[in-house]
């Protein structure tokens, strides 16, 4: 849990500094989700060892997470615009 508070720290920090425009959110979206990992495997690591961290908390989630990932770069831009051009007819 602690992964993912740090990694929405993170993520807005980046966003408040323009890293959700562009090829910024990939890269923003993309450390988010390595600190969600970084968190999630060393935990396991204490428990279990690095190996089966490995096993359990990073190689099943990889491909679905870079999906996600791609999925969220290319959304997010689209969503900037219709908030664009609703700001602009209020």
């Amino acid at each position: 849990m602690v992964g993912f508070i740090a990694a929405a720290g993170v993520a807005g920090w980046l966003a408040e500094r323009g890293y959700d425009r562009g090829f910024g959110t990939l890269l923003a979206m993309s450390i988010a989700h390595a600190i969600i990992f970084i968190g999630g495997v060393g935990w396991l690591a204490v428990h279990f060892g690095m190996q089966r961290a490995l096993e359990l908390g990073l190689y099943p989630f990889v491909a679905a997470t870079a999906a996600k990932t791609l999925l969220g770069a290319a959304t997010v831009p689209i969503a900037w615009k219709i908030v664009a051009e609703v700001r602009n007819e209020l």
